[in-house]
């Protein structure tokens, strides 16, 4: 479809001699109005020319047109580029003219002479430049004068699958006329009338069936369109218009085209200027997206991995207390036997009992201390976020402390076992009970330097403990800094979403603004100089008064 608006900054033909292949026309073969078929753009003319008007017949033919109108008292003047077609046309006129219409100037046709219509019957679509000879008949007629044209619909249904299937055969007669160089839709034709300087008052159509056979139209039955393009094309209201046959009045006052032009490259540069940035605005608003979900993925998968690493570190942690707690135990179990197996020598002992009993207790309060120090641990390490590699060396390094306490212990109750022994012996031997009480201290010795290991061992884990707490503490950092850059994300994009639906908005108000303002100054000068036409006006399309 071509339309005014495909084609910016146009220029008239030269005004040369150049050659052009000349249409051959067709008559219905009717001689009278009554026998001329109502489906016909001759008929549909002849309804919308007023009876007696003054008609200018531009692209005239044969005349058969002119004769209807001569018939019922109109006087038509003809002009045509065929010569031996405009011979006869002139027994139905009063005057006629041989001329090229792209390179003649409408006024100078017949000078001085004024009419109330001007015919382009089938003519506009075979003109490089339709604007420019519909504005030049602006010049021949009377105020409130017409323009009566008829246009081929070049969105019917047959023309339109013939394209979409890769074809545009081109033909004879009919819409693909070969000598047609313009092809309009409805809302092509509207545009063409406005930007020309005449409003539409009646819209008329002829027609032809989707599915029948003509030499107007491609052959629908050979085309291999796909069904849905098919039903979508004759969903179309015009899909079976022909012909669009209009009446237009022109508007008062001067028509300057090269301003109007000028004023709707502007509109159509600043629309330009908007849709690029709002494309940009698009593509921000989709990199802050794309950002806040990789943020977000990245938290996820984090998150899961420390709830993972926790489930490992809380099972370890039960497995490292339960077998702490059974060395208390094995250890409370020693410290009974070798009390039972002391007894008898407990009052040459009470000293070295009292230091052992210090000593339990000095250890009693490190467990203490531990067994605290642990629960505080616990409690700390359910919110903690820990990378998995980093908490398996922890659990290894921890397992490996526990083995060495181990062997530490059972150190112990080897010495414990040595001091059992022994005590037995002083039992035996009384009479040597001083040496036996030496060595017995000395077992008891070597005992408590056993367990000042052990409490180092076991401070030496609380000291690692704390490290890992400090670890822990940077983790859950880390993680409270990747949520907040997430909502700073969502927020960016926020904003980049609103920004987008202003400019939207702001778009979408401009481009009504000027529509509104080109109707509000056609109404005007519509006003200062005088009513139009009286009958009900048509306003194709988006012209509407809303």
């Amino acid at each position: 479809m071509a339309t005014r608006g495909d084609t910016p900054g146009r220029q008239a033909p030269p005004r040369g001699e150049r050659k052009r292949r000349v249409k051959r026309y067709d008559t219905t073969g009717s001689k009278s109005i009554e026998e001329l078929d109502p489906n016909s753009s001759y008929a549909k003319a002849y309804a919308l020319i007023p009876a007696g008007s003054r008609v200018l017949d531009l692209g005239c033919g044969s005349g058969e047109l002119a004769s209807y109108l001569a018939a019922r008292g109109d006087r038509v003047w003809g002009v045509d580029i065929n010569a031996a077609a405009l011979a006869q046309a002139a027994a139905s006129c009063v005057q006629t003219c041989v001329a090229d219409l792209e390179l003649t100037d409408v006024a100078a046709l017949f000078p001085g002479l004024r009419f109330d219509v001007v015919v382009f019957a089938d003519v506009l679509e075979h003109v490089r430049e339709p604007w420019n000879l519909l504005q030049s008949a602006r010049a021949v007629l009377d105020a409130g004068g017409r323009v009566v044209a008829s246009i081929p619909n070049f969105a019917h249904a047959a023309v339109r699958l013939a394209v979409v299937s890769g074809a545009m055969p081109y033909r004879g007669l009919g819409i693909l006329d070969g000598t047609h160089v313009r092809f309009f839709t409805l809302s092509g034709v509207a545009s063409l009338f406005e930007e020309s300087g005449f409003r539409l008052q009646a819209i008329e159509r002829t027609t032809l069936p989707f599915e029948q056979p003509s030499d107007l139209v491609p052959d629908v039955r050979v085309l291999r369109v796909p069904g849905d393009i098919e039903r979508h094309v004759r969903e179309d209201p015009e899909n079976e218009t022909l012909q669009f046959v209009v009446r237009a009045v022109m508007l008062p006052g001067e028509w300057d085209m090269g301003a109007l032009r000028d004023r709707l490259h502007d509109v159509e540069a600043h629309s330009a200027e908007q849709t690029i940035g709002l494309r940009n605005l698009q593509r921000e608003y989709a990199a802050a997206v794309a950002a806040a979900d990789e943020l977000a993925a990245q938290v996820s998968a984090l998150e899961a991995a420390l709830r993972t690493a926790d489930a490992g570190l809380r099972a370890e942690l039960i497995a490292v207390t339960a077998e702490h707690d059974g060395a208390r135990a094995q250890e409370a179990a020693a410290r009974r036997a070798l009390k039972g197996e002391l007894e008898e020598t407990r009052t040459a002992l009470d000293e070295a009992i009292a230091r052992r009993d210090e000593a339990q207790a000095a250890g009693a309060e490190a467990r203490a201390k531990m067994r605290s120090r642990e629960a505080a641990l616990r409690h700390e390490l359910e919110g903690a976020h820990r990378e998995v590699a980093e908490l398996r060396e922890v659990l290894t390094a921890t397992r490996e402390r526990v083995r060495i306490l181990g062997e530490q212990r059972a150190l112990s109750e080897a010495a414990s076992a040595e001091a059992a022994r022994r005590m037995a012996a002083l039992a035996d031997e009384h009479d040597r009970r001083g040496e036996r009480e030496a060595h017995a201290a000395a077992v008891i010795a070597a005992a408590e330097a056993d367990r000042a290991r052990i409490e180092s061992a076991l401070a030496h884990a609380g000291r690692e403990l704390v490290t890992a707490n400090a670890q822990r503490d940077e983790r859950a950092a880390a993680a409270r800094a990747a949520e907040e850059a997430l909502a700073r994300a969502r927020v960016e994009a926020a904003a980049a979403q609103e920004a987008l639906r202003a400019a939207t908005s702001e778009l979408e108000l401009l481009r009504k603004r000027e529509r509104y303002a080109a109707i509000a100054w056609i109404a005007r000068e519509h006003d200062a100089h005088g009513s139009q036409e009286d009958g009900e006006e048509f306003w194709p399309n988006g012209l509407a008064t809303r």
